[in-house]
């Protein structure tokens, strides 16, 4: 590591300081990418502040909570900083959500305001910054599909976001200076905790309005990318296949983080050297990340492993019903403790109690195993959510608006295989008596309700009596096996 601008202290801090001290210390560097726009951190300051102004003037205050409800844009990283800059607590929406799911997570954050793209500007004059709002204070509220049929509410403090997103460029250091590319949308923490991370080091931040091949490959030889975290598969691919792909200079591209099965990373691995592919382990409570591979291990190495935890983050594996360690090597379920861990769910205590224990340690529902050297592997959810291209989906979020059909009497929903999103929804559905129903029908009645990457792919109807049962309940992990040897078994999946 050679930047001096990386050589900043890991100690807690809120956004809103990262932002001032990076622009103070380097104003004319550059702060933000997403062509054809482009900020230094002072500018990135300036219209921060301007943008607080207003939202003062609308009567935000320290630990109001404020939706953004927008694309990949400056607009949404000024917002964010402007927020932040206020004491005041960042919700971002995802903006593919359909306006029933918009109006939940609204209600349930009880958001003061809603933001979207249209800019305006504020008001001039002293700005009113919060100067009591403190590391451990809450900075973002995002929500995240769960084994609930509603989504829950994530709380990470300032020094959650600040730290994890520092660490991941400080402990797994580019040489040189680095500069930093995600397609992700700023609303998922895939991006948002990297941006943070790059605003507290003071380096650059690149990402696209929407994301295309051709100009993420544009970007990477334009802007010298040198840690691309394109995350999934969708993305990783969509790069490969592009045909400037081949000509594209990535010289200065170091390290890709990336995830799929084992066809999608030996592929990126095998195409995308000499830059080294990592691998990582977090979800959104964990601000993300929590741990991932060392650069100096080996291919092999970091492809078969998701890394170790950063430092002042613990992991453990443990048994699910007792919670105590096991022996390494053995499966169980992953525990994280340490300043990555979310606060609390946001107005759900008993959901809070049943997941954080008296010692502090998160236990994720993930399953996993450990070796002696502290090294873990993802090894699948213990909960039934669906990850579709990078989105979690709730099974019971959609069976529950497909059981409102009034042809519909019992539904399944489970993922699918899908060569290009990981995995897909599908639904098997048993018919009402007396009732007729088609599957577009189906699908139809899930669009504009659910967001698209919720919508069922594919529909099998299972009749009466007919469902695979284990003891007392219908068995999800049958259903998951008959619709992959379906899908595999002829072929590329439609």
């Amino acid at each position: 590591m050679t930047s001096g601008r990386m050589s900043a202290s890991l100690v807690p801090m809120t956004v809103g300081h990262a932002l001032v001290r990076s622009a103070t210390a380097s104003p004319g560097a550059t702060a933000l990418v997403i062509p054809p726009d482009r900020l230094t951190y002072g500018e990135l300051l300036a219209r921060a502040r301007a943008r607080a102004r207003g939202l003062a003037g609308f009567g935000v205050e320290a630990g109001d909570r404020v939706g953004l409800l927008m694309p990949n844009c400056l607009e949404f990283v000024e917002d964010l900083f402007a927020v932040a800059l206020l004491g005041a607590v960042v919700v971002p929406i995802n903006p593919r959500l359909q306006p029933p799911e918009v109006a939940y997570v609204t209600d349930h954050a009880e958001a003061r305001m809603v933001l979207t793209a249209d800019r305006q500007d504020g008001p001039t004059g002293d700005l009113p910054v919060a100067e009591a709002v403190r590391p451990a204070h809450d900075a973002l509220l995002l929500y995240t599909s769960g084994t609930t049929s509603k989504p829950k509410g994530v709380r990470l403090s300032h020094e959650a976001v600040v730290r994890t997103g520092m660490a991941r460029f400080t402990e797994r250091p580019d040489e040189g200076t680095p500069v930093v590319w995600t397609p992700c949308p700023l609303f998922h923490v895939g991006a948002l905790v990297p941006l943070i991370g790059c605003v507290a080091l003071g380096i650059p931040f690149a990402t696209q309005r929407q994301f295309a091949a051709a100009e993420a490959l544009r970007l990477w030889e334009q802007e010298g990318v040198t840690t691309a975290l394109p995350l999934f598969a969708a993305f990783t691919d969509a790069i490969l296949d592009d045909p400037t792909f081949a000509t594209t200079d990535r010289r200065r591209l170091q390290q890709v983080l990336t995830t799929g099965d084992s066809r999608h990373v030996e592929r990126a691995q095998r195409e995308l050297a000499p830059a080294r592919l990592v691998s990582a382990y977090g979800m959104t409570e964990l601000c993300g990340v929590s741990a991932s591979s060392p650069t100096d291990e080996s291919d092999e190495d970091r492809v078969a492993w998701d890394g170790r935890p950063f430092q002042g983050v613990e992991l453990r594996i443990v048994d699910p019903v007792s919670r105590r360690p096991v022996r390494a090597g053995e499966l169980g379920e992953i525990a994280a403790r340490g300043y990555c861990r979310l606060t609390a769910y946001h107005r759900d205590p008993e959901a809070t109690a049943a997941v954080i224990d008296s010692d502090g340690w998160f236990h994720t529902g993930d399953l996993g195993v450990m070796d002696a050297a502290g090294r873990v592997k993802f090894r699948g959810r213990g909960k039934d959510v669906l990850k579709v291209g990078g989105e979690n989906v709730s099974p019971l979020e959609v069976e529950a608006h497909l059981g409102l059909h009034p042809a519909v009497a019992h539904v399944e929903v489970v993922g699918a295989p899908d060569p290009r999103l990981d995995e897909v929804v599908a639904a098997f559905v048993e018919v009402a008596s007396g009732e007729q129903v088609a599957a577009a029908d189906l699908i139809d009645h899930c669009r504009g309700s659910l967001a698209h990457f919720k919508v069922p792919r594919h529909v099998r109807f299972v009749g009466p009596g007919t469902w695979p049962m284990s003891a007392t309940k219908v068995s999800k992990a049958a259903l998951r096996d008959r619709i992959a040897a379906e899908l595999l078994g002829s072929g590329v999946p439609s």
